[in-house]
């Protein structure tokens, strides 16, 4: 599992635009979000220009539930995952949103309107199974019943 923290084995890198222009990633107690010289609230948010934080975990990874803190009411979260739309609405007051059998590597949040900010606060995700469990068994049956013919003569 990968969660936003420091600890990870697998760490992520965020960068922050505001109106397509590099921004900072801003670290608060409560969350991470973007800011820029006018800016100084470090929210993911659409006071003025559009903010756009974007998310590179390093790799594919099965994406299923993100975290959110200072969501309001009133505020459309928008998240793309490899450019794909996934999600548009609001998870107030719970707070967190789940999406299901989504693969990918890059993600990224924004918002639906002038009013609306919030700071992202975990990504929750799994190495997807690529299959190799199934594989190693498999050759474990053909091994064991090899071994059984050779002796069984």
């Amino acid at each position: 599992m990968l969660q936003w923290d420091t600890t990870s084995t697998y760490q992520a890198t965020a960068t922050a635009t505001t109106l397509g222009i590099s921004s900072l990633v801003a670290q608060r107690g409560s969350g991470i979000g973007v800011t820029y010289l006018l800016d100084t609230s470090s929210q993911i948010d659409g006071f003025g220009p559009d903010d756009a934080l974007k998310v590179d975990l390093g790799g594919a990874f099965d994406i299923y539930d993100f975290t959110f803190a200072s969501v309001q009411a009133n505020d459309t979260i928008v998240i793309s995952i490899d450019s794909n739309g996934v999600y548009s609405g609001n998870p107030y007051p719970s707070n967190g949103v789940s999406i299901t059998s989504t693969v990918g590597q890059n993600i990224e949040f924004t918002v639906a309107g002038w009013n609306d900010d919030y700071y992202l606060s975990s990504i929750s995700a799994n190495v997807p199974d690529s299959g190799t469990s199934v594989t190693l068994l498999g050759l474990g049956l053909l091994g064991l019943v090899g071994f059984r013919r050779r002796f069984s003569k």
